[in-house]
């Protein structure tokens, strides 16, 4: 046998020494490819881009209490425990301490707060010995970008990871980790034996290496092909990672099962999600209830199948005795013990449904990747606005559905609120419809009308224009008016098919006068009116027509959210931006996102409009602020197309919220009864920050305030009964001053303009 064997080497050496090359050939061509179909994935599914919150700041003023930020803390991984090295804190009644520990995001930069009747009276740095006015919170975990796709986790780094865990998951899943390659031969020969002798799939041979490969770079299809990916792929990764890197990225990214229709990614969310703290404070059974829920992570939900959860846990403690981590009266101690799952509102950070801004954060974070290859993403959202913006929304909509009953084939209305940081454009909060876990629609970016919320570009391009030195006073007037252009023609209303007569462009706008405001933009230039609006960040849809006055051309509300800040913000547009920061290679320095920034308005004229602005809520259509009880320094304009919108702000923080159905179908409520009170909501709930309740500037030197006669538009006279105080800028203010006879009838008249 042996020499007819060696008798066909010899006749075929040739041919084998060709196969085994071509064979090794194909091998390295495969492991080529492997290489770099991983090298284009491994960006996306590390914890270079787990994603953050931006540090939250309180300030002396705010109203809060000691419990409620020490959830915010236990968010963002603190405990009572002085050793944890995110951070500890610790409080009693009127006092709390906050101590950062080696790896937060600010170490040794501690703060001791003192609170009075449900606020912050004091906060000192009991480093510095200095007082403060404000401090930063640390930012909480968001979630991480895998595979192109969004994954809610709770993400941590691997020495913050609880010794019993690792025991517990290695026990369960793969003792042999810190020793194999990547691969275990020995496991994979006797899960096929017993498989096979059982007729039944019963144990699984992939490593956490193979499965984090799995879950990471493959389809979920079974087939032997895959199985040799898998394998190829867990080498590689054993050759670019070390183990605990390897175990870190595999513990902030297994699947384990869904809560409220919203897919849990790794331990740190199961932890939160299940038991309302994080894996630092995890006890015993319940590290070996979630290593024993990674096999079938539905089969062993400890929600709806609490008897199949117990039974494999206490597998997983057999397994640890077994391995040496328990001993057999504490296996027998924590077998006993129950399984507690905490409600489903308790401290989930899911809860805040901020996947739509996650979203758009890992978009930004893509492009951003190139420049911060590792470290994790700070974004710009601020969990107590993007909370208040869940609340606001939630009390807002219960409004609106009643109003709304009585319209049938178009399901309930949709939502989209968006609020950014006045100055720099950060988005604070973003919510993009009614409920993420029913639609994934992202309302917030959808093209819709903006309606009147539009009009505020329009009286800024007349403020600006030199064209008839346009003023607050300017008399306007709302005659029924056909506007041509080119050869169409075009005949606004107004709402309610109303005429005010004759007034002033204070009143036009804050009354949201159609016609006035078509004819204003007439005579100011509609190509003006556009050239202000795509300045301040509108697209470039539009088109210098008279139907873009009254805001007919499609916009968003992200879009209309950094547009308004030219009004906010002393005439600079700020862009929306997601990204706060990266962290550079092995350095805690951040790298700053750069917003883009451009002036649009002359600060005097942004002040003018500000207060145009503040006379909508003051005494126009979106007076309703303050019958619902909300009486900042807040300046805003309401908007009705088939939708409703409301675009408003107060210090620091604007916000835009639009209504409307998804079919486009007229929701038949104005803006001042559907978007207007989601908006107060949020905004009552804001301004418990004390940041949000200062005024809202001071004007600059070059405005003047003269008094006026509100019917003519002139200085007021000694006789004239409806005076008021006008804001000009200097040199624009009237010369001329309006006489009135004992009647009170006026003798003299400002030009009309349009």
């Amino acid at each position: 046998m042996i020499l007819r064997f060696n008798g066909f080497l010899k006749q075929n050496a040739k041919l084998l020494a060709a196969f085994v090359v071509i064979t090794a050939l194909a091998t390295g061509i495969a492991c080529v490819r492997l290489s770099r179909f991983l090298d284009t994935h491994l960006a996306d599914s590390g914890v270079s881009l787990s994603l953050y919150s931006a540090p939250q700041f309180i300030s002396l003023g705010d109203l809060t209490t000691p419990a409620e930020i020490a959830n915010e803390l236990k968010l963002a991984g603190y405990t009572i425990d002085p050793s944890n090295p995110i951070g500890s804190y610790h409080f009693q009644k009127d006092f709390m301490e906050v101590k950062p520990g080696p790896r937060s995001y600010a170490p040794n930069n501690g703060v001791h707060m003192r609170f009075k009747d449900g606020a912050i009276t004091e906060l000192n740095s009991p480093e510095r010995h200095a007082s403060l006015t404000r401090y930063g919170l640390e930012p909480q975990p968001l979630g991480r970008v895998a595979g192109g796709r969004i994954e809610r986790s709770h993400p941590v780094r691997f020495q913050d990871v609880p010794e019993v865990l690792v025991n517990a998951l290695l026990s369960a899943e793969d003792k042999r980790f810190f020793v194999h390659p990547g691969f275990d031969f020995l496991r994979l020969f006797k899960a096929a034996w017993v498989n096979a002798r059982t007729g039944r799939k019963e144990q699984g041979g992939s490593t956490l290496t193979m499965q984090l490969a799995r879950n990471l770079y493959l389809s979920p299809e079974k087939t032997w092909g895959r199985k040799v990916k898998e394998i190829a792929i867990a080498a590689i990764l054993e050759t670019r990672f070390s183990k605990e890197e390897i175990l870190e990225q595999y513990i902030n990214s297994v699947y384990l099962g869904t809560r409220d229709n919203i897919s849990i990614h790794g331990f740190g969310q199961a932890s939160e999600s299940l038991f309302s703290h994080g894996l630092s404070e995890l006890s015993v059974e319940e590290a070996a209830l979630l290593a024993g829920m990674v096999q079938r992570p539905g089969y062993f939900d400890p929600i709806r199948h609490r008897e199949r959860a117990f039974a494999r846990r206490n597998v997983v403690l057999r397994l640890m005795q077994k391995n040496h981590y328990l001993t057999v009266a504490e296996r027998v101690h924590f077998s006993q013990a129950p399984i507690l799952i905490a409600a489903a509102d308790a401290g989930d950070p899911a809860m805040r449904d901020d996947q739509w801004f996650l979203e758009l954060a890992a978009d930004e974070g893509h492009r951003l990747a190139k420049r911060v290859p590792q470290g994790p993403l700070y974004t710009t959202l601020d969990p107590q606005l993007q909370l208040a913006a869940v609340e606001g929304v939630r009390a807002g909509l219960l409004e609106v559905d009643k109003r709304a009953a009585h319209k049938t084939g178009h399901g309930l209305p949709q939502v989209a609120l968006v609020a950014i940081d006045s100055h720099t454009g950060e988005v604070k909060a973003l919510i993009g419809g009614r409920d993420f876990s029913q639609s994934e629609v992202n309302h917030s970016t959808a093209q819709r009308q903006p309606g009147s919320v539009f009009k505020p570009f329009v009286y800024a391009a007349a403020l600006e224009s030199k064209r008839g030195s346009f003023t607050a006073a300017t008399l306007l007037n709302d005659d029924a008016t056909t506007f041509t252009f080119g050869a169409e023609q075009y005949t606004p209303s107004n709402w309610g098919g109303y005429h005010d007569g004759q007034f002033t462009l204070r009143h036009a706008l804050a009354s949201s006068n159609n016609i006035a405001t078509v004819s204003l933009a007439e005579h100011v230039g509609f190509d003006k009116v556009l050239e202000v609006a795509l300045d301040s960040g509108l697209n470039e849809r539009l088109r210098a027509t008279p139907s873009l006055a009254l805001g007919s051309y499609e916009v968003s509300p992200l879009e209309m959210a950094g547009a308004y800040s030219i009004f906010a913000n002393r005439g600079i547009l700020v862009r929306p931006s997601f990204l706060l920061a990266g962290v550079r290679q092995n350095a805690a320095a951040p790298l700053p996102v750069q917003a883009e920034v451009r002036p649009v308005l002359s600060p005097a004229v942004a002040f003018i409009m500000q207060d145009l602005l503040s006379e909508v809520l003051r005494s126009g259509t979106g007076a309703g602020v303050h019958n619902r009880g909300f009486n900042v320094a807040a300046a805003g304009k309401t908007g009705t197309s088939r939708d409703g919108w409301f675009a408003g702000y107060v210090s620091n923080l604007i916000c835009i919220v639009w209504v409307g159905y998804d079919d486009n179908a007229d929701l038949e409520i104005e803006g001042a009864g559907s978007a207007l009170p989601i908006w107060t909501e949020f905004m009552k709930r804001a301004s418990r920050r004390s940041e949000f309740r200062q005024q809202l500037g001071v004007p600059p030197s070059t405005i003047v305030a003269v008094q006026i006669d509100t019917e003519t538009g002139l200085l007021a006279g000694e006789r004239c009964e409806k005076v008021r105080y006008e804001y000009f800028v200097r040199g624009t203010e009237p010369k001329q001053i309006c006489k009135h006879d004992l009647y009170g009838r006026s003798s003299d008249s400002a030009l009309t303009s349009p």
